[in-house]
């Protein structure tokens, strides 16, 4: 929590600076800039990890959790499959669960996989995925959102999860690793047919804002359609133009259904309920 800056909700990317002093840290334990990448970390790292993931000739990225956690998370697989990298050990690298689809979009998955020189496994996930997949695993590497704390190193401060999870990884596997902020894999996108069938009839175009409504705890953090609406119309009344806000709901009973309200002043509504995971990506792509 900050002590210094006013109160207030703000967002920043992740490569935005945030001074130290501005928020309670942890410190790194290093001056991460002065330490060249593959360099040994003046701490001690975690032998026993070192010494299993080194054995490895698979890795299982396994998350079945929520999502927004999973997203933010897959920067700790990312620490350490750049750790595999700068140690030579060679892997083959697999996703698992409802989310394998959108990891495979981050090209942290090998595709085609390589030869699996043998047959020890890391599961690296949420505590359901490692639940779920771990049972046979020789190291299991859980990324609980709620552990890593919020590290500091040459005066900034890391607040944001992908930073934590990155930061503690590299500080438990004892090497600089290459990651710099914002840290996070980006998702590639591609061609989409609802994406190519919403602009066809004319929803893709011009001021287009979109937002996710299906949360998975409703009564802490569910901002609601109604409130997403009057903030679309506060944003296209400023703009001087007209905005389609297209609302992600949660699951549809009967799958998917898209459905749309009459116009109003200054925006159209369109709802889609039960949008798979992976095609968000494309979908957001197009948003303004």
């Amino acid at each position: 929590m900050s002590s210094v800056a006013p109160p207030g909700v703000r967002f920043h990317h992740g490569s935005a600076v945030v001074p130290a002093g501005a928020v309670h840290t942890t410190p790194l334990g290093y001056d991460r800039g002065s330490v060249p990448i593959g360099a040994p970390l003046p701490l001690i790292a975690s032998a026993e990890l070192v010494h299993r993931l080194s054995g490895c000739g698979e890795v299982v990225v396994a998350f079945e959790g929520k999502l927004g956690d999973t997203l933010l998370a897959l920067t700790g697989v990312r620490a350490v499959l750049d750790w595999l990298r700068l140690r030579s050990v060679r892997t083959s690298v697999r996703a698992v669960g409802p989310y394998a689809g959108l990891i495979a979009r981050t090209g942290l998955v090998t595709q085609p996989p390589v030869t699996t020189p043998h047959g020890r496994r890391a599961v690296i996930g949420d505590r359901a995925g490692i639940e779920a997949h771990g049972s046979e695993a020789v190291v299991s590497l859980v990324l609980d959102p709620a552990a890593p704390p919020c590290w500091s190193s040459d005066g900034r401060a890391h607040p944001d999860l992908p930073a934590r999870h990155y930061l503690a990884l590299e500080r438990r596997l004892g090497i600089r690793l290459p990651g710099t902020a914002p840290f996070a894999p980006t998702l590639a996108t591609g061609p989409n047919n609802l994406v190519e069938e919403l602009r066809s009839v004319g929803w893709l175009g011009g001021l287009t804002i979109a937002a996710i409504t299906a949360t998975s705890w409703p009564e802490r953090k569910d901002y609601t359609a109604q409130r997403y609406i009057a903030l679309a119309e506060q944003i296209a009344e400023a703009q001087q133009a007209q905005a389609r806000l297209l609302l992600i709901g949660g699951a549809a009973e009967d799958g998917f259904s898209v459905s749309a309200e009459a116009p109003r002043r200054h925006v159209q509504v369109l709802y889609l309920d039960g949008v798979p995971a992976d095609q968000l990506a494309d979908l957001f792509r197009t948003a303004t």
